[in-house]
């Protein structure tokens, strides 16, 4: 057997991938989370940057439809909390903004961002490794002020800092700052938001860069289509039943996505990664359906896939073609370990090291392969990465360009231009899988991922039973399918169970609950109480003290009627604990009583009127799952209760009930000030009495 021929050249396929989950509940005023904004400032900015400063070096970019959502969002004035926390002035900030910002304002990589700046490293010095509240006493406003500042600035990265000089001022000046520095921080990040995207503009459009994207949501298209999909690579696997089966959403997300990226800038794309670099044959054919080009995966999903004999060094070195009902379907293999190497071990190593190691690595693949002309696949995320190279990836990614193009035989190329000279080997039959495993168990397959599946099932179900009725409008329809489209992201799946830890595993789980929430109130339906209960977390307990509950009956005025009205009742604070609550509360004690008509309820707390519409939500279930809601507006008296210098509610509830589960919500306006408990419900038992028999 003759050894293969050596390659005369070779061409190299970069997809570098940009992608944030919806970190907005539908209907809501500001995301709960930053990293949009603070991606804009750093990797969004600098990787078309580089791509300007070398411009030899073609790629594809790729970006998923819910990024482009939200950046068009951010560039026209959308807040998140954290930056609404980084404009309040310290002083008046309340006890829990504080302790948030000093909890979560080192949200960053330690080595390279925190302890690389003086007074930022004692700022974390002076909280400590591991944060307690205890901390919150030791930062006057002055830290505060600095605290706000720095985490905000350490997110401009190395294109951001060369460009606008007062990055570079603002690090040298490295401590009392005030407001006048945090506002131009904040306008600037607007700013250069603007500018990443004129300049990825100018980068597509003079083709150095060739656009693909993701299904906008960022769904696991395959398990969208038909969640069994995953029995293909784990045939043993618990997977909710009854299944997910929403094709019609697999297109819409497809579609979607492209027409955020023509509108943003101004071409339609050839091509997509799916999320995750998930495909199946049925996501194949919905992608050719909308009429792509091409598609990309990982070359451990090849390797699953049934192809023609042959070697596989020279099969992993070319694009392959899918045939489906709806057309024929490029694909490009990711070469697993090159991709894996930038985006997991080149960060710990010389940056020309690692530039030479890439570059060399791809040439013996290509020598290899035995063809004249191989093509070796890079794909990975562009944004997260960096966070762990020296100066944000700046030094690897000029050797690594300034190699490229040094490189005598070695051309980068987009993927059209890859296809407009590489033939393409038909395969018999593609797998079903993603990058990992070449399968989709970091998304489906345990108890807490699917549950989550069965939650998203069930709002799927109640949203496609509700548009088709004549009274939800197309207004009310279309905000439903946003919410919807959110929800059906991976991102939400990643983080449930053991396989990784955000860090803010609860703040995940809550906006994925939140979008299936949206879904429900958007078309007028009330959500189950099951979008209460945290996905992972228990829910949390409370008990009633043990001295026995009064049998009597309230009037429900919302007044104290005479002294021994609620004597008998039995009083739980309200006010809610934990990270990620910053409201002042509005109530702070709930008083129960169990009476002849039902469960009594009574809020004491704030009594003073707000400056917009104040209202009460309470839901409770019974152990049997028979559940109630009420709803009470401030200075409103009603037949089953009454908000005046108090709140009385009465629910019905059966005699022999045990058990109740309850949360209550607080709003002024549209927006919740204050919900207990913080998630889920808390239950309680009910002692039972003669009185009922």
């Amino acid at each position: 057997m003759q050894p293969p021929a050596p390659s005369t050249g070779l061409d190299l396929l970069f997809v570098w991938h940009f992608h944030q989950p919806h970190y907005a509940v539908e209907g809501g005023d500001e995301a709960r989370l930053p990293w949009v904004r603070l991606h804009a400032t750093k990797s969004y900015y600098d990787m078309a940057w580089m791509f300007m400063r070398h411009g030899s070096i073609r790629s594809v970019a790729n970006f998923s439809g819910v990024l482009l959502e939200q950046l068009a969002a951010l560039v026209e004035g959308a807040t998140d909390r954290w930056e609404r926390l980084t404009a309040t002035p310290p002083e008046q900030l309340s006890g829990a903004e504080r302790s948030f910002i000093i909890r979560h304002f080192f949200s960053c990589h330690w080595e390279r961002c925190v302890r690389t700046q003086p007074r930022y490293a004692e700022l974390l010095a002076l909280r400590g490794e591991q944060f307690d509240e205890a901390a919150v006493g030791r930062f006057n406003a002055a830290d505060l002020r600095d605290l706000q500042l720095l985490f905000n600035l350490q997110w401009f990265g190395f294109g951001a800092t060369a460009d606008y000089p007062l990055v570079a001022s603002l690090r040298s000046k490295q401590r009392g700052f005030d407001a006048a520095d945090i506002a131009a921080v904040l306008g600037l990040q607007r700013e250069v938001a603007v500018a990443a995207l004129a300049m990825w503009r100018a980068l597509i459009a003079r083709g150095q860069v060739e656009l693909s994207l993701t299904p906008h949501g960022h769904p696991i298209l395959p398990l969208l289509i038909d969640s069994d999909a995953a029995r293909i690579a784990l045939p043993h696997a618990p997977l909710p039943q009854p299944a997910m089966r929403a094709p019609a959403d697999a297109a819409h997300h497809i579609r979607t996505a492209l027409a955020w990226g023509e509108k943003s800038f101004g071409v339609r794309a050839a091509g997509m990664w799916p999320a995750e670099g998930s495909v199946s044959p049925a996501a194949a054919e919905a992608f050719a359906a909308e009429g792509l080009r091409w598609i990309a995966s990982d070359d451990e999903v090849l390797q699953r896939s049934a192809r023609p004999d042959g070697a596989w060094e020279e099969q992993r070195c070319r694009p392959w073609s899918t045939t489906t009902a709806r057309g024929s379907l490029n694909l490009f293999f990711r070469n697993h370990e090159l991709s894996d190497r930038i985006g997991f071990a080149y960060a710990a190593n010389a940056a020309e090291d690692s530039a030479r190691d890439l570059i060399e690595g791809a040439r013996k693949l290509g020598a290899a392969s035995g063809l004249a002309r191989p093509l070796v696949t890079v794909i990975l995320d562009g944004e997260n990465a960096w966070e762990s190279y020296e100066q944000d990836g700046f030094l690897f990614l000029e050797a690594l360009y300034g190699a490229l193009a040094a490189a005598p035989g070695l051309q980068t190329v987009t993927a059209s231009e890859a296809l407009a000279t590489h033939s393409a080997d038909q395969l018999q039959a593609l797998h079903a899988g993603s990058w990992i495993s070449a399968s989709f168990r970091i998304w489906i397959g345990s108890e807490a991922k699917n549950r989550g599946w069965e939650l998203l099932i069930a709002t799927r179900e109640a949203f496609a039973a509700a548009v088709v009725s004549p009274e939800v409008s197309a207004e009310a329809a279309a905000a439903a399918r946003r919410a919807l489209d959110r929800a059906e992201g991976s991102d939400w799946f990643w983080w449930y169970g053991d396989d990784f830890d955000s860090q803010m595993d609860e703040e995940f789980d809550h906006l994925f609950r939140g979008h299936c929430r949206s879904v429900y109130t958007a078309l007028g339906l009330l959500p189950p109480l099951s979008l209460e209960e945290p996905v992972v977390a228990a829910p949390l307990p409370a008990q009633l003290p043990n001295h026995p509950i009064g049998l009597g009956e309230a009037q429900l005025d919302g007044r104290d009627s005479h002294f021994f009205e609620w004597r008998d009742s039995s009083a739980i604070e309200v006010i809610p604990r934990g990270a990620m609550n910053l409201a002042a509360p509005v109530f702070r004690t709930m008083r129960l009583m169990r009476g002849r008509p039902g469960l009594y309820l009574r809020l004491d707390g704030e009594t003073a009127s707000a400056s917009v519409a104040r209202s009460v939500v309470c839901r409770l279930t019974d152990d049997q799952g028979v559940e109630s809601s009420l709803r009470i507006a401030e200075g409103a008296e009603e037949a089953q209760g009454a908000w005046q210098h108090c709140v009385e509610l009465l629910f019905p509830l059966r005699p022999e009930a045990a058990r109740v589960g309850l949360f209550l919500e607080v709003s002024e306006g549209a927006i919740v000030v204050q919900r207990w408990p913080l998630s889920g419900l808390a239950w309680f038992d009910l002692p039972r009495s003669s009185w009922f028999v």
